[in-house]
């Protein structure tokens, strides 16, 4: 008997062989476990194509900090115009992590979003440890006015962020962690 990750395998290929490997990403729903403590399983969760080959790295980081998968993916999608902005594709940073001069180089698309959920997930260290709502992630995450943010995006974030959560099946007005 085959598992359900080799016929899923198996389906991505075919999808892949048929229509390409954007189509097959856009295509393919991935299953994503909610934040722990939360009700309602794993969840289906279409990513847009520059991110579905991370939806394990979102639902692992998410797990092991215990931050909802579904957070953590629609952050990116925003910070990274869903896979597809310079700092995504040149810096590997899906998660918008900046200092003072902009978006920031990370070892790999996968280490910017451990290390987001990391910072997100901590109660005891890092900017976002007294954070509990999405809106006090924001005033953080994204201030207005703040210096690397020359294009003034940071007023629609919460928005934006919020608008993703829900397409992805979460709840912008639940706990964080």
């Amino acid at each position: 008997k085959r598992s359900p990750n080799a016929k899923e395998g198996e389906i991505r290929e075919e999808i892949q062989r048929i229509a390409g490997k954007e189509a097959a990403a856009a295509m393919t729903a991935t299953k994503l476990a909610p934040k722990p403590g939360q009700p309602g399983g794993s969840v289906s969760m279409a990513l847009p194509a520059g991110l579905a080959p991370y939806a394990a790295t979102f639902a692992a980081a998410g797990a092991a900090y215990g931050v909802d998968a579904r957070l953590l993916a629609a952050i990116a999608m925003n910070e990274s115009a869903n896979g597809t902005s310079n700092a995504f594709r040149n810096k590997n940073n899906a998660m918008g992590i900046s200092d003072e001069n902009g978006p920031t180089h990370q070892e790999s698309v996968e280490v910017s979003i451990e290390k987001m959920a990391r910072l997100l997930g901590s109660k005891t260290y890092g900017p976002y440890k007294n954070a509990r709502t999405l809106a006090e992630v924001a005033a953080e995450y994204a201030p207005v006015g703040a210096k690397n943010d020359p294009r003034k995006l940071n007023g629609g974030w919460l928005e934006a962020v919020s608008r993703n959560l829900r397409a992805l099946g979460g709840d912008p007005s639940a706990p964080i962690k």
